[in-house]
C-alpha cells in the first residue's frame, strides 16, 4: 500500500487506497489480504506464519459520524425556523410602517 486517503464529501466519506500491484510469481513472498466491511472498517490477515490476523473497528466512526449528522440537522433546523420568524417580523413591521406612515386628511372619504 501506497497511501491511503479520506475524502470527505457533502454527505458522506470516500476512502481511497492506493497501492501498486506486482506482476509475477508468488512464492516466497508475504501477502496481506484486506476485507473492508461495515462494522469493521477492515479485516487484515497475512500469509506469514506466527502473525495474527486483526480487524479496524468502523463503529466508533459510525458514532462520531452519526453524531455530527443529528448535530447538523439541529442547526439546519434552527437556521430554517429563525429565518421564518426573521421574515414574519420583518413584513408583519413593514405592513405597520405602511399604515402608520399614510396621512389621512379629513376629505378622504
Amino acid at each position: 500500500m501506497i497511501e491511503a486517503r479520506i475524502i470527505p464529501k457533502s454527505s458522506c466519506s470516500t476512502i481511497e487506497i492506493v497501492y501498486k500491484k506486482s506482476e509475477g510469481i508468488t512464492h516466497n513472498q508475504q501477502i496481506v489480504g484486506v476485507d473492508l466491511g461495515v462494522n469493521n472498517l477492515m479485516a487484515v490477515t497475512k500469509n506469514q506464519t506466527g502473525v495474527s490476523p486483526f480487524l479496524i473497528k468502523c463503529r466508533p466512526l459510525k458514532a462520531i459520524n452519526t453524531s455530527s449528522n443529528k448535530q447538523r440537522s439541529c442547526l439546519q433546523y434552527q437556521l430554517k425556523t429563525n429565518h421564518n420568524k426573521t421574515n414574519y417580523h420583518r413584513s408583519k413591521n413593514n405592513s405597520q410602517t405602511k399604515l402608520s406612515s399614510r396621512k389621512l386628511s379629513p376629505y378622504s372619504k
